[in-house]
């Protein structure tokens, strides 16, 4: 290709949008990325031994998501919506939740004022528990924030998080799963992608954005090799976590608002394990009653929620530490981070370790925090950063677009269906400006 009309910087979710919506719109697009596959913050892994997919980044489809579901008709993939019962572990007992534990956590939103000044969660929790049942209630909040969130509740702003969950991703939204894997669905947005108006490299690392009046030239490494891409416009889809950590310098930098909303913008860690078993062993355990298990929560130690795929019927059990739980995990080892969680999947079942060894085939672990690529899972607004996202959202000059689930907004933070709405976004602010 000669030199393209615009560079997209990433091919997840949202690069691939940007360039999709280029393309129609008769433009040359390089997409520039670091990993040796497409898909970002969506890993979809496959093993010969088991049918379901294994996904080690992006799972669920949130609530009301209608670019996702137009892409899934268009290129005739399934998916189910997620259901069955949920599971606590409460006095050393694994007891059936009667109801959405979840569904009550509005009744304690319902005591913020939503024009007063920003607190974070951990002093709105402190303010407004006051009882038992506030205090019940906050226990699930502060579980929602961590593992939903994948937030530090002392860091997270309340406003924010109110934002989101009464947005069309709200907790109480139903959720799906791609039978298939995400993975599936990267890669046919990307071989959508009409050759002759698009490039992706890939294993491309971009450590510099050069920007000036007349263009914008990427600085990047392939292997040993140094390459240089010149443009008229960019559009930068990197998570917020590799936006901070300084591998991609800006010259001239970003205009202070700029530096300003990307330090607002958190990115929360995630531990996420996913244990193979010979089989569903759990359902026959406690005379079927666990046979539509889809939730467990345990005591909140090391892994505090476990998933099934049901209604799908798999072998696969997902172990998931993120917020503060990831964090504390950061030092262990692959093994020894498994080796936990299998202990506390034993633990929730009333089961001990050698039991649940024998059923045991395989672990695959990914630790988003120590992706180089990603420097965790995704997003979230610091306290007082409630506009961060619209922000950074904003063009630059003409020049520079940015996009990625930490540019979402309306409530689409931290999920597939904002980063493809921020990809899409950022293209037609880009058109637009011609």
């Amino acid at each position: 290709m000669t030199k393209p009309d615009t560079i997209v910087i990433g091919a997840g979710a949202a690069g691939l949008a940007a360039a999709r919506e280029l393309t129609r719109a008769g433009k040359t697009v390089a997409v520039l990325e670091a990993r040796d596959r497409v898909g970002g913050r969506v890993y979809t892994r496959t093993d010969p031994r088991c049918a379901a997919p294994i996904e080690l980044g992006a799972e669920f489809i949130h609530g009301d998501a209608p670019l996702t579901f137009d892409l899934l008709r268009e290129v005739g993939a399934a998916a189910v919506g997620e259901s069955g019962s949920s599971w606590e572990v409460r006095d050393g007992s694994l007891i059936r939740s009667v109801d959405d534990p979840f569904s009550s956590l509005p009744e304690l939103l319902d005591r913020l004022d939503r024009n007063a000044p920003d607190e974070s969660v951990d002093e709105f929790l402190g303010r407004v528990t006051v009882d038992a049942r506030s205090s019940e209630i906050a226990r699930w909040v502060r579980l929602a924030v961590e593992s939903f969130d994948a937030a530090d509740p002392a860091i997270a702003g309340i406003q924010s998080i109110a934002d989101e969950w009464s947005g069309s991703a709200s907790l109480e939204g139903s959720q799906y799963r791609l039978t298939a894997g995400y993975g599936s669905l990267m890669d046919r947005l990307a071989a959508s992608l009409p050759p002759l108006q698009a490039t992706v490299y890939l294993q491309t690392i971009v450590e510099r954005v050069e920007w000036k009046k007349g263009g914008v030239r990427i600085i990047a490494r392939r292997a040993n090799e140094t390459l240089a891409f010149d443009c008229e416009r960019a559009i930068v889809t990197l998570p917020a976590g590799v936006l901070t950590d300084g591998s991609v310098t800006f010259a001239p930098d970003l205009p202070s608002d700029r530096r300003r909303a990307i330090e607002g913008i958190k990115t929360g860690p995630v531990t996420k394990i996913v244990l193979r078993f010979a089989q569903p062993f759990w359902t026959g355990l406690r005379d079927r009653q666990l046979r539509d298990a889809s939730f467990f929560f345990g005591p909140q130690t090391g892994f505090p929620v476990f998933w099934t795929r049901y209604p799908q019927i798999s072998p696969l059990v997902v172990a998931w530490a993120a917020g503060p739980y990831s964090t504390r995990l950061k030092e262990r080892n692959e093994d020894e981070t498994a080796a936990i969680a299998i202990d506390e999947f034993a633990g929730v079942l009333g089961l001990d370790r050698r039991t649940v060894d024998r059923e045991l085939e395989a672990v695959y672990v990914h630790d988003w925090q120590r992706d180089p690529f990603a420097r965790g899972a995704y997003s979230y607004l610091a306290t007082g950063a409630r506009d961060a996202r619209e922000v950074l959202a904003r063009p630059i000059e003409s020049m520079l677009y940015f996009g990625g689930e930490s540019t979402a907004q309306g409530g689409r933070g931290g999920t597939v269906e904002g980063a493809l709405r921020s990809g899409v976004r950022a293209a037609q602010a880009l058109l637009a400006a011609l």
